[in-house]
């Protein structure tokens, strides 16, 4: 009975190394619709994007002014604030929401993030509260998106891909802890 014991308790433990030590593997999804941005007033804007897999999308929001009067709204040089978005989800990446990230946003041109109506860049960025997951659109100018060129990425990349040292020093003692009980069992078995 002990010995049954021991082999599931050694069987757990190696199923346990198994999960710890498997890497995730990369994800990206792409989409090549527009980001379309539209003015709320009073310095409101929302954004969204579809045209990724199984018809998911993005969707969020922010505020902004441009204190610097270059026509452009850029987070970076403090113009924007209370930045948020999420991600539907489908299969291939799962839902996720952002409220840390940035963009570069043309005021003069149409709501189409990317038009291209100066040359100016434009982009959206948002990562993750995790930091496994985000999503960029940009930096632009996109002056076409026809499914031949790339408008919006999301990209995941897993959590725990390499294990930390910790665990594998709780695996490790873990392992000879039941080793050292097995050999004491049996040593006591044939006295």
């Amino acid at each position: 009975m002990r010995d049954l014991y021991m082999n599931k308790t050694m069987a757990a433990f190696a199923a346990l190394g198994a999960v710890v030590a498997t890497p995730a593997a990369a994800v990206q999804i792409f989409s090549t619709e527009y980001v379309i941005v539209e003015d709320l007033g009073d310095g409101l804007f929302s954004f969204s994007q579809s045209g990724f897999a199984e018809g998911a999308f993005i969707s969020g929001s922010f505020a902004g002014s441009d204190i610097n009067g270059d026509d452009q709204i850029i987070s970076f040089d403090g113009e924007g604030s209370d930045f948020m978005g999420s991600f539907s989800g489908k299969s291939l990446v799962s839902a996720f929401s952002f409220t840390n990230g940035g963009f570069v946003f043309n005021i003069n041109g149409s709501n189409i993030l990317g038009d291209n109506t100066d040359g100016g860049i434009e982009g959206i960025i948002g990562y993750a509260s995790d930091g496994n997951t985000s999503w960029a659109a940009g930096p632009g100018p996109f002056n076409l998106c026809d499914g031949t060129s790339q408008c919006g990425l999301i990209e995941t990349i897993g959590t725990n891909v390499v294990p930390e040292p910790g665990s594998w020093a709780m695996l490790i003692a873990g392992f000879g802890m039941v080793g050292a009980a097995r050999r004491r069992r049996r040593s006591a078995a044939f006295a």
